[in-house]
Parts: C-alpha cells; structure tokens; sequence
C-alpha cells in the first residue's frame, strides 16, 4: 500500500507498528519487582485509542447506594419499628430498583455513547496504516470484488 501523502510504498499498519515498537517487561528482583515500560516514538504516532474510564464512578455510586439503603433500613427499623424481615425486603427491593434506574441511566446517557465511540476509533485504527518516509496516517481503501 503507498502512501497518499507522499507516494512512498514504505507503510506499515499502525497496529504492528505500535506492538512492534512497544515494550512493557515485569523483572524479579531482590526485594520486590520491576517495571520497564519503553515505546518508540513511531508506536507512540501509531497508539491505539484509549479505552473510557468509568469503572471506578459505577463501583463508588454501587458502594454509595448499598450504604444508603443500609442506613434506610436501620433508620425505618427505628422510625416505624418494622420487623426485621419486612426491613430486609423493603431494603433489597429498593436497592435492586435504584441499581437497575442508575445503571440504565448510566449506560444510555454516558456508558452507550462512549462505547460505541471507542468502537468507532478501534476499528479506525485496526484499518489505519502509518508511512514510513513522512508519518502520515491513513485509512485503507476497502476492497471489492476480486
């Protein structure tokens, strides 16, 4: 494939150019391990997109609101003096309700967009090539036919 900046058939695609240029090594040593990470500035030109964050927001809201339904039950146990049993099914009944309304609101409002974004950017790049001669990147032109 040549480039369509400059003409040169010097090309590679950004995927191999970036596992070729990449290292990240795990060594034992007295006392502990150590972490090398290295990249070549062309496998940093060529780096794949970065995957969403979010993880640690969806954990801290579960945790949040697993401890306001514990402190709901305990404070209707005290308030109403419910039995123990109707509190327990009060309490998961509305966690389960407030779980399922976040992670819906989650993912339709914030989660869904940036997946699909991600998708879009990683399958860009799987179809990217990067030139040797100038460090353009481009797409390659689909095939059809035989």
């Amino acid at each position: 494939m040549n480039c369509p900046e400059c003409g040169s058939p010097e090309t590679k695609k950004c995927s191999l150019a970036y596992e070729e240029g990449t290292s990240y090594t795990r060594t034992e040593v007295p006392g502990g391990k150590e972490e090398h990470f290295s990249q070549t500035p062309l496998a940093a030109h060529c780096a794949p997109p970065e995957k969403p964050a979010g993880g640690a927001f969806k954990a801290a809201a579960t945790a949040g609101i697993i401890a306001f339904f514990a402190w709901a039950g305990y404070k209707a146990v005290m308030a109403f003096k419910l039995s123990f049993h109707w509190t327990l099914w009060a309490m998961a009944g509305g966690f389960f309700i407030t779980v399922g309304a976040v992670r819906i609101l989650w993912y339709g409002l914030m989660g869904k967009s940036k997946k699909v974004r991600y998708d879009e950017l990683s399958a860009a790049w799987e179809r990217s090539w990067v030139c040797l001669k100038c460090g353009a990147i481009f797409a390659e032109e689909p095939h059809f036919g035989a």
